[in-house]
C-alpha cells in the first residue's frame, strides 16, 4: 500500500472513532439564555398579612445572569350599614358612613434588589333617611401597589442562587392597613441563566488519543511490511 492509500485508510478509521464522540457532546452544548419564572398569587380577608414564600435558583441548571422580581397588589373595603330614622325631624336623619382601605409591601432588600409599595384610600358617604323610613348606607374604597426591580450584579446573583438542594426561600410579606380589609395580589420572580456546557473528560480525550496513535502505529508497520516484501 502507497503512503497516500495508508494515510486516507488512517483518516476514515480516525473519523470512525471520533464522530460518535463528538456526537456524544454535541447535544449537552447549548446556545442562548435560558428563562424560568415562578408565580405565586395569594388572597385574604380579614387577615392583616400574607406572605408568599419564593425560591431560589436552583444553582444545578447553570449559571444564573439576571434575577427579576415583580409585584401587582389591591387591597378593598366595603361597608354597609342598615339604620331606621325614628326621628320627626328630617335634620336628624342623616348618618355617614366610612371606609379607609390600604395595602402595602414589607420592603424587601437582597443585594441591589429594593422593592417596596404603599397606598391608602378612603371615603365617607353620607345618607339621608326619611322620618320613619329605614335606610341602607354602603362605603367602598381599593388601593392598588405595583412594583418591580432587575439585577444581573454578581453578588446579587449569588445571593439568589442556592447550590445545594432542597431550595431555600425568600418571602415576600403584604399587609393591610385593617383588619376588615380584602386583599389580593401576584408576585413573580423570573431567573434567566446559560446552560452549563458539556466538557469532554479527561479519560475521554486520552482514550481518543491512544486510539489515533495505534491506529497510526498500525498504518505505518502495515507500509513498511509491503515495502519489504
Amino acid at each position: 500500500m502507497s503512503k497516500t492509500a495508508a494515510t486516507k485508510t488512517l483518516a476514515v478509521l480516525a473519523a470512525s472513532l471520533l464522530l460518535p464522540t463528538l456526537l456524544a457532546w454535541a447535544p449537552l452544548a447549548q446556545a442562548g439564555p435560558v428563562t424560568i419564572s415562578q408565580m405565586r398569587n395569594f388572597s385574604a380577608s380579614g387577615a392583616t398579612t400574607a406572605t408568599l414564600a419564593m425560591n431560589e435558583f436552583d444553582g444545578s441548571l447553570g449559571v444564573l445572569t439576571s434575577v427579576a422580581l415583580s409585584f401587582d397588589a389591591e387591597s378593598s373595603q366595603l361597608n354597609v350599614l342598615t339604620f331606621p330614622c325614628s326621628s320627626t325631624n328630617p335634620e336628624r336623619c342623616f348618618f355617614r358612613i366610612g371606609s379607609d382601605s390600604g395595602i402595602s409591601l414589607n420592603t424587601f432588600v437582597r443585594g441591589d434588589i429594593l422593592l417596596n409599595g404603599s397606598d391608602t384610600d378612603s371615603d365617607i358617604n353620607t345618607c339621608r333617611a326619611d322620618p320613619g323610613q329605614t335606610v341602607t348606607c354602603s362605603s367602598s374604597v381599593s388601593s392598588r401597589i405595583t412594583g418591580g426591580d432587575l439585577s444581573t450584579d454578581a453578588n446579587t446573583l449569588a445571593l439568589f442562587t442556592d447550590d445545594t438542594g432542597p431550595l431555600d426561600t425568600f418571602d415576600l410579606v403584604f399587609a393591610a392597613r385593617s383588619r376588615n380589609t380584602s386583599f389580593f395580589g401576584v408576585a413573580r420572580v423570573t431567573y434567566t441563566y446559560e446552560e452549563r456546557t458539556a466538557v469532554p473528560e479527561p479519560g475521554t480525550l486520552a482514550g481518543v488519543a491512544l486510539g489515533l496513535m495505534a491506529l497510526t502505529a498500525t498504518a505505518r508497520r502495515r507500509g513498511g511490511s509491503r515495502r519489504q516484501g
